[in-house]
């Protein structure tokens, strides 16, 4: 009889045994940002355990293989690892099992990857779906036709799902939406993820300048997860101890006070229009971009970026509010 509830953290198969799960139909892929064409996987994985009578498990990696393989060039990881497992369980996958990726696990050959990862454990493996041009194992040696083979040979369903495509046949991917957010593509994003783009961080203390000076505190975010869009003012809304709060949200390098403090890096300001009842310093808390305003540019003294602060944050309500309809 199988359980009700699977964690969805676990390392192996196996684990799954203790749940009373037999056998599984399994979707192989690093799923980050669990965009549209994961969810079109793992719609077919769902697919694949009704006709087969097997529990629906999404197999993933972490960290990142390129992080391991390419550590200076390491992609920007979209999501913080639960809201990765949360949206792959909601897509349909009813439990995860996530596989540590080291440099050893990635010289494993793809039929040591196949025994190790998939066939040594005591609950079977019905069927394998993953991305047509999905590759895998020392040098990426295994791929779409030697899972055909090995499907053939150990008699389990296999299917290799094609990539969704976009109106304009470029391919949805993780790089692709990063690449629309760096641009300031959010609406482009927002289509390929399938839900408006959010990043995640958690507050740390800044200047202190905004509230001092421009009546507008806010909170800085160190970004952990997500890539930041380019410089401006943006709509926003944020996430903190499960309230969601409208925000002002500035991306940028503060020029109108270049002078005082010298040339900053791009940072994450966040002025929440309705003050929480704590403060917000140490609190890991996510962001969801609602629409651009303006770029950011330098004022000739803050009373004059106070106005516009002032100007802005009536278009942001707007802005959230139009939103919020649709």
């Amino acid at each position: 009889m199988k359980t009700e509830f699977v964690p969805s953290y676990i390392e192996s198969l196996s684990e799954l045994k203790k749940f009373g799960i037999d056998s599984v139909a399994v979707a192989i892929g690093v799923f980050d940002g669990v965009h549209k064409g994961h969810a079109k996987l793992l719609h077919e994985l769902q697919e694949m355990a009704i006709s087969l009578s097997a529990y629906p498990v999404a197999m993933t990696f972490f960290p990142h293989p390129r992080s391991v393989l390419f550590p200076d060039n390491a992609p920007l990881l979209l999501l913080p690892p639960n809201e990765k497992l949360r949206l792959i369980c909601r897509n349909g996958a009813k439990a995860v099992v996530t596989l540590p990726f080291t440099k050893e696990f990635a010289a494993l050959s793809p039929e040591d990857f196949l025994q190790q990862c998939l066939f040594g454990h005591s609950v079977e493996v019905k069927g394998i779906c993953v991305g047509r041009n999905w590759k895998f194992g020392s040098m990426g040696k295994g791929d779409r036709l030697f899972l055909e083979k090995k499907a053939a040979e150990k008699g389990f369903l296999f299917k290799a799902v094609d990539e969704l495509r976009k109106e304009d046949g470029k391919v949805v991917s993780s790089t692709a939406i990063r690449e629309s957010i760096a641009k300031g593509e959010l609406s482009e994003a927002e289509k390929m993820l399938g839900r408006p783009y959010r990043f995640y961080g958690v507050v740390e203390k800044g200047y202190q300048v905004a509230g001092k000076e421009l009546a507008t505190p806010t909170a800085n975010l160190k970004l952990q997860y997500g890539v930041l869009p380019p410089l401006g003012v943006y709509a926003a809304k944020v996430e903190v101890d499960g309230k969601t709060y409208p925000a002002a949200m500035n991306v940028g390098i503060a020029p109108t006070f270049e002078e005082r403090y010298g040339k900053i890096d791009p940072r994450i300001e966040l002025h929440l229009l309705t003050p929480p009842e704590e403060s917000l310093y140490g609190k890991y808390i996510s962001a969801e971009l609602v629409s651009f305003i303006r770029q950011e540019r330098k004022f000739d003294s803050p009373a004059l970026l106070k106005e516009q602060i002032g100007k802005d944050i009536q278009e942001i309500r707007q802005a959230i509010a139009e939103k919020e309809k649709n």
